[in-house]
């Protein structure tokens, strides 16, 4: 043959002294780690007296499988070589092989010595590894094994690699650390783990991915290998080798301790294995070291993790397995080692410091209780194992209990009165004993213990805290938020002092001045404020103890449970009434700490609705058992079981609401075609069934109104292209006229009335009920007088100083009212009368404004010109320009304007890589993770923009952004293109505030200079006034949406700031912004702006319910019925039916529901000058609207992140994976393949939707990478 045959025939050349003579050459081409660079010394040592001493049998075998080897390598060296027979006569031709001095045989050998010296280090640099070759010397007692080990070729498999003359060759290594080695104790142990994990991977595949091992399947596993080399079990030293080597292969980089702890928990856990399935039929043998590992590795990961964090763990274990007892349970020991540790007690939780340390420690636990298995097959096979887990459990049970309390109480405390804090310590300790005494979680009696301490720790603080005893006012029966103190030194609410008309105290009954102003010192004031903290930490404890424990993801609760959490909820009968009495002790009188629960309508509501999530069957017949008691038992109090009622009905409303709109239509049309009234008017038809129906009633025609409102729209829009579903829509109004017709009851056509007034407002609600004439209740009518109705009325002051001023005569300030009655006679094409007088002119004015179809923004535009000119302020003084003298704030900033959201980072940065790219067209594009593209897509302008391999697509190129391009004048596009956002310090109920003034002026100011308007803006439309009417109409619909409102209820708001306007002159002269200038000038004006406006939007609720107030008792007759039917009062009317929960008038109250836009503008009044929002991360979560209804996937993801950081760690050795590749890993039991997979499902359809979102700063997202 070839270099092979040549170089192994005798009479050629002596092979064993060219292997001799390389040793050295193979060496130096091995590269070691750093922590071994002594190792080459050491490994010419080994080799010389290996191969210099052929006398020894062990030396002997070496040489004749090294020459094999190495013959092997050889050939596969040859294979890619073109003619390999003529490698010496090529070598004799070449110049490069004639050497000085030397003979052509010399410079032969040479080249020889140098091919075999390469190919002796290549497998060096595996039998080697670790320091594979201390195990090979004559007489060491893993010798003929190793030699047995390097024989076999089918287990220890070397490839020849082709390497550059002076290359290298890394020595392989059971760590990936580059820094630090391994030693093996076994020789090449990595060789046995790979390649017994490759055959176990195959059986269990083959056998169906058995849940626990069997005789069956381990007979297969070991039918595989029967023929390969393994340690003899009965050899528990030899053993023992392996498993050093296969622990550190398993969990690397641990403390010598923990390695001692796993080989003593592996070997008699795999020897326990054997035994239990093998049943003394089988011998033990390293296959039972790889089942066991497989099934327990989550086990034995979750010890690793902890033995990391608590060093006194280890030495706790090192003692308790001294002895080495049959069975070990290493995870749950070193567990119970912990909670023994953090078992509460005085020393433990006192001080203060020392409370907060114990919370930590007990949070450290918690993620390792969470990860326990709760089925893997010890708990078969060994009863001890499951009595273990049950007393790990039950002792986290009970230290978690207390854990949540203390969490709840110390929230946010940095710290806390001495005193309290030691009495309610010891209700910590009692608490913990006596559930552990229990020795196992029995829910009604962790529920009476837990309430029991509730109340002892309320009486606790009312001892520290209420020093006067006074813990709830004794006038209206509830919490004391605003103390007053009279002479006598008793305290109630203040609001209670004031609504007095007999002046005496409620208690003792002396009298006190009628003049009195109710007061309390800043010391009673604390007290009571410390005191409420303190009750409703106890209230979120309960609520969180309730849910985690009884409502949670473990069984239904039991029916006592139920019964318990009802009368909470529920205004509850006192059992303390004397014989022959009904006494009824009514929800308000009792302290949420006597019985858990606070009086505020929020905690009830979330307790029941975390009993609907039991199911409603579940609560539905204890809720029915409980209502009939109560009937029984009260006689008085009706106001209690109404609130109670309607409690129910709307947490029902809530809870039964779909996900989607189509499935609110089919629930909606299902109901109202089958409702039928009139059965549920009987007097013995079931109360929850009725609460239940009115729910799923209140629900289908909240809908119908949502459809009469968009079927308005679209009637008032020709150019709206027809909705999809509109024959359905129409079959769902049909349903509820049918209804109507056959109600017996006017309820249902009330509450509907009540729901349109809510979406659309009075005006557009008139409008409807123009048409669908059926919606009235009978004896109501449409009055056509709407005087009452309008704006008018918020503009009193204004045109009352407007016209006082036009009598005055002053020529300085009418020439600004003349300017502003004729900027209004021209937006509204009156024709100007020569010679006509102010007053006449004035009064034609509001003339024209009342006889118009829609007044809502005339109105609003005219009162914005009046506050200008009478009301000057300091942030009026821009408008006034833009209103009177357009041409002033030429080159001016514009207030709620854009700036450059690329120049700010903050808008589109995600992390520390991402850069922005530019499409040939301008688009701009904002590249993720390491900011070069790694996908393609197409951008609006149909261009290819990306890139593979990081290597960007021609025309898509990176843009630096280093110049602020942040523009002047008015910036605005179309408002079809607008979204309601956050500019700068403004939200975004003060953005559409803010610009509705704006486009107010602008209005104006195009009657007085149209050219010098159009100066200032980007845009250039045809028609600019319809341009701006536009803007102010979506300005509206902006602020409405901020504020969870309809757009007239927004202009109403704009209306009622302008009034705020003008009953705080702010005028200041010298701090006037007229013009702004500089970008810092325009961040003065909306920080103005926003300290103006925060006040105003803080008691907006209460002004407009006044105005709702007022117009109900102004208007006529027909107006006033139907305006209090809209606003939520009792219709008057007669012979009204009153059987039944049916036609009770809570039934049909209307409540407006929550939206994330309301919840952030209630948010961001919680602003505090030199403090900031006290809720920042929320907020900036809420402003995301466009993914905020992805929050609700965010647990799913995170315990997605945990279980992945779980799985990998301390094995992953840097391979990708596709997720299909992921989930077919053997390693995954069946429940972590379904979880992981409907977790990778989620965070798919939640990674698709926000890329089809644009971002908010109107650049594009490119990822860098494929998810």
């Amino acid at each position: 043959m070839q270099l092979t045959s040549s170089l192994f025939q005798p009479q050629f050349l002596d092979v064993d002294a060219m292997i001799k003579g390389s040793i050295q050459k193979a060496v130096i081409q091995l590269e070691d780690k750093k922590d071994n660079s002594w190792r080459a010394t050491e490994r010419i040592k080994i080799l010389h007296n290996l191969l210099f001493h052929s006398q020894s049998s062990v030396s002997s075998h070496f040489m004749t499988i090294l020459k094999k080897r190495i013959c092997y390598l050889l050939q596969e060296r040859e294979k890619p070589i073109h003619e390999p027979r003529g490698w010496i006569f090529r070598r004799a031709l070449s110049t490069s092989f004639i050497l000085e001095d030397t003979s052509f045989r010399k410079a032969l050998w040479m080249y020889l010595e140098d091919i075999v010296a390469n190919v002796f280090a290549q497998i060096l640099a595996v039998v080697d590894a670790n320091n594979n070759l201390d195990h090979i010397f004559q007489g060491a007692p893993l010798a003929e094994l190793w030699l047995q080990m390097f024989q076999e070729e089918t287990v220890l498999k070397i490839k020849y690699t082709s390497k550059p003359a002076d290359a290298k060759i890394s020595v392989l290594s059971m760590t990936e650390d580059p820094n630090t080695s391994l030693f093996c104790r076994f020789p090449f142990s990595w060789v046995l783990k790979a390649y017994l994990d490759d055959i176990w991977e195959k059986v269990y595949h083959m056998k169906d991915k058995p849940k626990k091992p069997t005789k069956e399947v381990v007979r297969f596993y070991q039918a595989f290998i029967k023929n390969v080399l393994m340690p003899d079990g009965s050899n528990l030293d030899v053993l023992r080798c392996y498993i050093d080597d296969f622990l550190r292969m398993a969990f690397p980089r641990q403390d010598p301790s923990v390695y001692e702890i796993l080989s003593k928990v592996f070997l008699a856990n795999a020897t326990q294995l054997c035994f239990s399935v093998g049943g003394g039929e089988m011998g033990f043998s390293p296959v039972w070291l790889h089942v066991e590992y497989f099934y327990l590795r989550d086990d034995y990961q979750l010890f690793v993790d902890i033995a990391k964090s608590n060093d006194a763990v280890v030495g706790e274990l090192q003692a308790m397995y001294e002895k080495t007892p049959p069975e070990m349970f290493v995870t749950l020991d070193a567990l119970n080692i912990l909670l023994k540790k953090v078992q509460p007690s005085e020393n433990g939780l006192l001080p203060f410091d020392a409370c907060i340390a114990w919370l930590e420690s007990v949070k450290s636990i918690k993620p390792w209780v969470e990860w326990i298995s709760l089925d893997n097959y010890q708990l078969q096979f060994y009863q001890k194992k499951k009595e273990l887990l049950d007393s790990v459990l039950h002792r986290w049970t009970c230290t978690n209990i207390v854990y949540m309390l203390i969490d709840h109480l110390l929230h946010n405390e940095t710290q806390i009165e001495e005193k309290l804090l030691r009495l309610v310590v010891k209700q910590f300790i009692f608490l913990w004993n006596r559930l552990y005494a229990s020795q196992r979680f029995e829910p009604e009696k962790t529920f009476d213990l837990v309430t029991k301490v509730l109340k002892k720790c309320n009486e606790n603080a009312d001892v520290v805290y209420l020093v006067k005893g006074v813990k709830e006012c004794k006038s209206c029966l509830r919490e004391i938020t605003d103390p007053a103190e009279l002479p006598c030194s008793h305290i109630f609410c203040a609001r209670c002092i004031l609504e007095w008309t007999n002046k005496q105290c409620k208690i003792c009954k002396e009298e006190f001045p009628e003049d009195y102003t109710p007061t309390a010192s800043e010391a009673t004031r604390e007290a009571v404020a410390c005191h409420n903290k303190f009750r409703r930490k106890c209230n979120s404890f309960f609520i969180e103890f309730i849910a985690v424990y009884f409502l949670g993801d473990r069984e239904a609760p039991s029916a006592k449970i139920i019964q318990r959490l009802i009368q909470f909820v529920a205004c509850k009968p006192s059992p303390e009434h004397q014989a022959g009495k009904r006494v009824y002790k009514p929800k308000s009188e009792l302290s949420p700490f006597e019985e858990c629960m606070d009086t505020s309508p929020t905690v009830q509501s979330s307790l029941l609705k975390l009993l609907l999530r039991c199911g409603f069957n579940n609560v539905k017949v204890h809720l029915e058992e409980y209502l009939s008691q109560m009937e029984e038992k009260i006689i008085s109090n009706q106001s209690n079981m109404d609130h109670f009622y309607f409690m129910v009905v709307h947490c029902l409303e809530d809870f039964m609401y779909p996900s989607s709109e189509e499935d609110v239509s089919q629930l909606a049309e299902n109901c109202l075609s089958t409702a039928d009234l009139s059965a549920f008017c009987e007097p013995d038809i079931s109360r929850i069934n009725t609460l239940q129906f009115i729910a799923q009633l209140r629900l289908s025609i909240s809908h119908v109104a949502t459809v009469l409102a968009r079927q308005m729209l679209s009637a008032a829009d020709p150019n709206a292209p027809a909705a999809e579903g509109n024959e359905k829509e129409q079959d769902l109004v049909n349903a509820m006229k049918r209804l109507v017709a056959k109600a017996p009851t006017p309820w249902p056509q009330v509450f509907l009335i009540r729901n349109l007034c809510d979406i659309c407002g009075l005006a557009s609600m008139w409008k409807i009920l123009q048409v669908e004439k059926w919606i009235l209740p009978q004896g109501v009518e449409i009055s056509q007088d709407r005087s009452t109705w309008s704006n008018t009325a918020q503009m009193f002051l204004v045109l009352d100083k407007a016209q006082n001023q036009l009598k005055s005569k002053d020529s300085t300030e009418n020439q600004s009212l003349t300017s502003v009655l004729r900027q209004m006679e021209n937006i509204l094409r009156l024709p100007s009368v020569p010679d006509e007088l102010l007053e006449d002119k004035l009064r034609k004015i509001m003339e024209a404004l009342g006889d118009s179809e829609d007044p809502g923004l005339l109105e609003l535009v005219f009162h914005v010109a009046l506050v200008l000119v009478l009301f000057p302020s300091r942030i009026t003084h821009l408008f006034r320009n833009i209103c009177f003298k357009p041409d002033m704030v030429k080159g001016s900033y514009l207030p709620t304007m854009p700036g450059d959201l690329l120049f700010d980072e903050g808008n589109w940065k995600i992390g520390t890589s991402e850069k922005i790219w530019t499409c040939q067209c301008g688009s701009y594009w904002i590249v993720t993770r390491c900011g070069f593209p790694m996908e393609m897509k197409k951008c609006q302008c149909g261009a290819v923009v990306g890139g593979a391999n990081h290597r960007p697509e021609a025309g898509f190129t990176q843009k630096e952004i280093t110049k602020d391009k942040t523009e002047k004048g008015y910036v605005l596009e179309s408002p079809g293109l607008r979204r309601n956002e956050v500019e700068r310090c403004l939200s975004p109920a003060c953005v559409g505030l803010a610009r509705a003034l704006l486009h107010s002026s602008l209005l104006l100011g195009i009657q007085v200079d149209k050219q010098a308007i159009r100066d200032l803006m980007k845009e250039q439309p045809e028609d600019m006034e319809e341009f701006f009417w536009g803007h102010l109409r979506k300005d509206a619909a902006c602020l409405a949406e901020a504020l969870g409102r309809n757009t007239e209820d927004a202009v109403l708001t704009v209306h009622l700031f302008l009034r705020h306007l003008s009953n705080d002159n702010l005028e200041d002269d010298s701090a006037a912004l007229s013009v702004l200038r500089e970008k810092k000038d325009r961040e003065d004006w909306e920080t103005s702006f926003k300290t103006l406006a925060q006040p105003f939007f803080q008691e907006l609720e209460q002004t407009l319910n006044s105005v709702k107030e007022q117009r109900m008792n102004e208007g006529p007759g027909g107006s006033s019925v139907l305006l209090k039917i809209a606003y939520g009062q009792t219709p008057p009317f007669q012979d009204l039916p009153s059987q039944g929960l049916i036609n009770q008038p809570c039934m049909w109250r209307f409540e407006q529901k929550m939206t994330i836009q309301t919840l952030m503008h209630f948010l961001q009044q919680e602003d505090r000058a030199g403090a900031g929002n006290p809720y920042p991360i929320l907020l900036e979560v809420l402003s995301k609207l466009e993914n905020i209804s992805h929050v609700r996937h965010l647990p799913d993801i995170f315990r997605l992140q945990n279980a992945l950081i779980h799985f990998f760690q301390n094995s992953h050795k840097g391979e990708k994976y596709t997720v299909r590749q992921f989930l077919d890993q053997p390693e995954l039991s069946e429940d972590q393949r379904l979880a992981f997979s409907r977790a990778i499902e989620t965070i798919r359809k939640v990674w698709s939707n926000i890329k089809m979102n644009p971002a908010s700063s109107g650049a594009l997202k490119l990822s860098c990478f494929l998810p």
